[in-house]
Formats: C-alpha cells, structure tokens, sequence
C-alpha cells in the first residue's frame, strides 16, 4: 500500500497493527511496525516524524540481540537524514551498519547500504570512494530492485559531475531514468539534474525534451 501510494489505507492497517501489538512487548514486532511507519511518513515528506519513528525503532533493537535488524535500522535513519541534506550523521548511523549488511546473502541489503553510504560520501566530497559503492549497488540491484538499482545510477552521476566528469555523468543519469518508475519519488529530482547538465552542454532542445518527460510523469 505504501509503495502503491494508498497511504491513507497504509496508515490505517499500521495503527491496527500498533493497537493490536501495544502489550505484546515484544522488541523485534514493535521494530518492524515503527520503521514501516518511518517509511510512510518519509514518502509523504514527513521528516520529523519519520526520523521519530526510526529513532524509535533503533533505540529498541539495540537492546536486542537482532544483528541484521539493528543495521537495517541504522540504514532507515541514514536515508531520512540523507533526504535532509545530513550527510555526516548518515555516515555516523551507517558506518555500525555497513560489515553486517555488505557480508549479507540477501543481494538487496548488500545493494541498498551501498547505495545509502555512497549517496553520503558524495555529499561530504568523498567521490573516489562513493563510486565503486554505486557502481556495485547498481549491478546487484538490477534484478532484485529496479528502483533502487537507478538510485545507484542517480549517485554514481552525482559522483562524475563532482569529478568534472559531465559526459559520464548525463549517461549514468539517463540509465536512473530508465530504471526509475514515473511514480518514484527521486525521478523529478533526477530529470532536473539531467536537464541541468544538458544545457551547460549547450543541448538545450535535449533539456526541454527531458524536462517535458518529467512533467508528463508527474502528471
């Protein structure tokens, strides 16, 4: 329901299941409900609450013994904190995290920590060691999470453009786009940054075709 958009029906199911479980006390249920919570207030833009609901989360899986679960937390509050343009504290919750999700069999936990950290060590100028991350994100993402296999591509593009990098840049931009749904939450930003770059190229009617694109998605 989350991920379709039926937040008001989302919200709904998760304060049921909140009710249900308030003297079940059992650490690892409460967890998973608040970080869905996080998750629902972080799609409809919600920060506060969102970063509230994973604190929440976290705070009660470390008194638990729930390796995995514990670094899957710590990821949640690093991508609210990203989103927020907080990239040393991401990279503080994320660090904990990154030996127990990048040995994990599970190709989606390897992929998304990559992605997560990469997205902070760009921001704080750490492009050289933010690009392999992104590039490996995107191959094992490609088949378990389309989406977030893009997201890689939108970072390992953030990554070139700091390197001066425009050409390789537009390309990894171009394959997010492809990957991306038109729903998806990051397309818009990503097809500004494309049309940004297009026209420092000069290749204006390119911008105004993908800017037209993004607003026939929003539409």
């Amino acid at each position: 329901l989350v991920d379709s958009g039926s937040f008001a029906r989302a919200e709904e199911l998760l304060g049921k299941a909140l009710a249900q479980i308030a003297d079940d006390g059992d650490p690892l249920t409460n967890a998973r409900l608040w970080w869905t919570q996080s998750r629902l207030h972080t799609l409809q833009n919600e920060p506060t609450l969102a970063e509230r609901y994973a604190r929440l989360a976290l705070d009660t899986l470390m008194l638990t013994e729930h390796t995995r679960y514990v670094a899957l937390a710590r990821q949640v509050l690093a991508h609210i904190y990203l989103d927020e343009g907080r990239a040393d504290e991401a990279l503080e919750v994320l660090e904990p995290a990154r030996a127990t999700l990048e040995a994990s069999e599970n190709a989606y936990d390897r992929g998304v920590i990559r992605v997560e950290l990469a997205r902070a060590l760009v921001e704080v100028g750490r492009t050289d060691e933010a690009m392999p991350l992104a590039e490996t994100a995107a191959d094992e993402l490609r088949e378990v999470s389309p989406i977030d296999a893009g997201r890689a591509h939108d970072v390992l593009a953030g990554a070139l453009r700091r390197r001066g990098d425009v050409d390789g840049a537009i390309a990894a931009s171009q394959r997010a786009l492809t990957l991306l749904p038109v729903n998806d939450r990051y397309r818009l930003a990503v097809s500004s940054s494309l049309a940004e770059m297009l026209r420092e190229q000069g290749r204006n009617d390119e911008a105004l075709d993908v800017l037209a694109e993004a607003v026939r998605s929003q539409a």
